[in-house]
């Protein structure tokens, strides 16, 4: 709604002629965005900048979706009808097409939001139906968010850098080096591409315990980690301060400070950054 009072109106108004409810609004708007990100030619769209550029829809689906599907698991009959819609989107590619948009969007972090919202919904679909007996291909369904809410967390942290850089990696480059045993690999990595890639040597079947790792280059060492909100800080012993992306976990900035550092504080939003030097104490913004 443009106006935050028309939106109060009409969704507090039940006997208005045309009066919705929040919950059926949310269960529309995630059935909508879905539907549209399972269109077959979406792929060639992103593809294409002026298209991609053009659709605004596009990015309001890409990046909402989990978020209406987080509002829209508490009654019985939506969780019912979106499940099938869930279990087409990530049986098929239309997932690496999505993961595709958010990477050109910038909008990578929307992966662990999703995560959370894939799982959560699973478990409120299996406790709804608890005292039901489960049909095989419900199992298989939920089964099948439960892994891709795993992998969605572990293709951000392992590859989320390589797709900001090149966000087409994630149709051919991306899953051939997954675990065999990860859903994003049985899928979409053993399907055979000419110019994909082949890998060898991985022997762990499944995703281990690290979800990523940050160089912090030649020389340099961590003296002190801070984990602030949405973001990591790490001083090193050269007195330069690397400021990273919690969800990410890619680096955004650095700041050197050209000599050492004893400690530093950032505020809860890190917009703020104390810095107890050598010879003299700094505050100063850190973007």
């Amino acid at each position: 709604m443009v106006h935050q009072t028309a939106r109060d109106y009409l969704l507090k108004t039940p006997d208005l002629e045309f009066s919705i409810t929040a919950l059926e609004a949310h269960r529309q708007l995630f059935t909508r965005s879905l539907v549209y990100l399972l269109d077959p030619h979406l792929k060639a769209n992103v593809g294409q900048t002026a298209a991609l550029t053009a659709s605004s829809f596009l990015q309001y689906a890409t990046t909402c979706w989990p978020y209406h599907l987080d509002l829209s698991r508490l009654s019985r009959p939506s969780s019912t009808s979106l499940l099938p819609l869930l279990a087409k989107f990530f049986r098929g590619s239309y997932v690496l097409t999505w993961i595709h948009a958010l990477a050109y969007f910038d909008q990578l972090k929307i992966l662990v939001q999703a995560s959370e919202y894939l799982h959560a919904f699973a478990s409120k679909k299996r406790k709804m139906h608890a005292d039901d007996v489960p049909h095989k291909e419900c199992i298989e369904d939920l089964e099948l968010l439960d892994s891709w809410a795993a992998d969605l967390l572990k293709v951000l942290a392992k590859f989320g850098r390589n797709l900001s850089q090149e966000s087409s990696a994630i149709y051919k480059l991306i899953p051939p080096f997954c675990p065999k045993e990860s859903v994003i690999y049985r899928r979409h990595g053993k399907k055979d591409h000419s110019s994909s890639p082949t890998v060898t040597g991985l022997t762990d079947p499944s995703w281990d315990d690290c979800l990523a790792k940050i160089s912090l280059g030649v020389l340099l060492q961590a003296l002190q980690i801070e984990c602030v909100t949405h973001y990591i800080c790490i001083l090193t012993t050269s007195g330069i301060i690397i400021l990273c992306d919690a969800l990410a976990l890619r680096e955004i900035r650095r700041l050197d400070h050209c000599e050492f550092v004893f400690e530093i504080a950032p505020n809860i939003a890190v917009e703020t950054l104390v810095t107890y030097r050598y010879y003299s104490k700094k505050c100063g913004r850190s973007h």
